[in-house]
């Protein structure tokens, strides 16, 4: 689309020039105040023909994004050229007291951000928040996209830095405490309490996003029967799997080709347990075999499972790694008409045998394997390719495999079944 000027008001044709606009299409361009159209892509812009020469303001203004403005000064007979590019996108931020003006939108959240001293600056790049003033309890970033955010807080003459993953419909409080260096996060219900909570000290802090799948554990030599790395669309529950404990979709769905459990403390009813077991044919009848992964996992108390011979939630084998009050445990426990028995337990230390961390893990940077191996009447768990215990137990003689969880939240990936 050309627009053309009408050359008067003492303007005469050797006084103009033309504005060569650059940018993604449907794209609102103003100059000086005044709509002039939107961008075309077979145009890769907008052309401004016959333009009065001087100094004017060219603004782009693209729906859900802040616009972008420049001052430019055009020539006598010029073809100026400017390009808008990184859009970022439009927040809602405001001191408490004040009222947002926002509508939540799909894909959004909100971040509340509380600092010791009370007066802070904040830098969020991605938000074009820089050196944001702080003077009230708490700053709120309203209408937030999800995604990654790495921020700056600055008082007392330090910079603390923090990577947030914001996640859709979610609601972070972060709290930055300047004078012990560290930065707390904290998912928030909608009446304000808190569900679950990370601190983190100063220099690279890592995010709690959930980036590229962790490296594939090579199997020891058998028949494969299953294998998943989850590679596909977020948000989804994969195929050939089947989901117990909960309905909700906010539990056990794929993201960033990883296999999460979702925030185990939210889950409905009261025993904590769900569980994603296969459904393929003839796995209910799988005897001899294992299932392994790779996983990593937020919380500080709760229990990673991997599950063999399942028949159902009240009849089947399980490995599990529990950590409670920075205690671990490698235990393999029998599960028959409901009634739960653990065959063997190793507590961290025991032995002198050292359980590494798992717990408040940041990344796939951070994720362990773990195998769960049935043949016969012998059950073995192995952790960190390393320790490995053992039990005897002939109740259950086939089933499917699966995996389980109580009170975390966990990601999975590369999940191999096999002779």
């Amino acid at each position: 689309m050309f627009l053309m000027f009408v050359c008067g008001g003492g303007y005469s044709a050797r006084y103009i020039g033309h504005v060569q606009i650059k940018c993604e299409p449907d794209v609102q361009i103003f100059l000086d105040g005044n709509f002039l159209g939107k961008t075309r892509s077979e145009m890769g812009g907008l052309i401004l023909e016959n333009v009065p020469s001087g100094k004017h303001s060219l603004k782009a203004v693209k729906e859900g994004c802040q616009p972008l403005e420049v001052q430019i000064n055009l020539s006598e007979g010029q073809v100026y050229m400017h390009e808008f590019k990184a859009f970022l996108p439009q927040v809602a931020t405001y001191e408490e007291g004040q009222e947002s003006q926002s509508r939540e939108t799909p894909k959004t959240g909100k971040i509340i951000i509380q600092s010791l001293p009370m007066e802070c600056t904040i830098t969020i790049p991605a938000l074009n928040v820089r050196d944001m003033q702080k003077k009230k309890d708490r700053r709120i970033l309203d209408k937030a996209p999800a995604g990654e955010y790495k921020m700056e807080f600055s008082a007392l003459n330090r910079t603390l830095p923090y990577t947030l993953y914001l996640k859709p419909d979610q609601t972070v409080k972060i709290m930055v405490n300047f004078l012990k260096g560290t930065v707390n996060e904290e998912n928030v219900r909608a009446d304000g309490t808190s569900m679950a909570s990370r601190t983190a000290g100063t220099g690279d802090i890592p995010a709690i996003a959930p980036p590229t799948p962790a490296g594939t554990t090579a199997p020891s030599a058998g028949t494969i029967l299953y294998s998943d790395t989850f590679t596909g669309p977020d948000r989804i529950r994969p195929a050939n799997w089947k989901i117990l404990g909960t309905d909700s979709s906010d539990f056990w769905y794929t993201f960033e080709n990883q296999f999460t459990t979702g925030n185990g403390d939210n889950l409905p009813g009261f025993d904590g347990y769900s569980y994603a077991v296969l459904q393929v044919p003839g796995s209910e009848t799988w005897t001899d075999y294992s299932i392994q992964c790779s996983f990593w996992l937020r919380q500080a108390n709760g229990q990673m499972i991997l599950v063999a011979r399942w028949k159902d939630k009240d009849n089947h084998y399980e490995g599990v790694l529990e950590s409670f009050q920075s205690n671990r445990y490698l235990r393999i426990t029998r599960v028959v008409n409901g009634k739960r028995n653990d065959l063997k337990t190793l507590q961290n230390g025991q032995d002198g045998i050292f359980i590494p961390p798992v717990e408040d893990a940041y990344s796939p940077s951070d994720a362990e394997t773990m195998r769960f191996t049935v043949s016969g009447s012998k059950l073995s768990l192995s952790f960190a390719d390393q320790i490995e215990i053992e039990a005897e137990d002939g109740s259950l003689k086939a089933g499917t495999a699966g995996l389980g969880e109580c009170y975390y939240f966990i990601f999975f990936d590369n999940v191999i079944v096999q002779k």
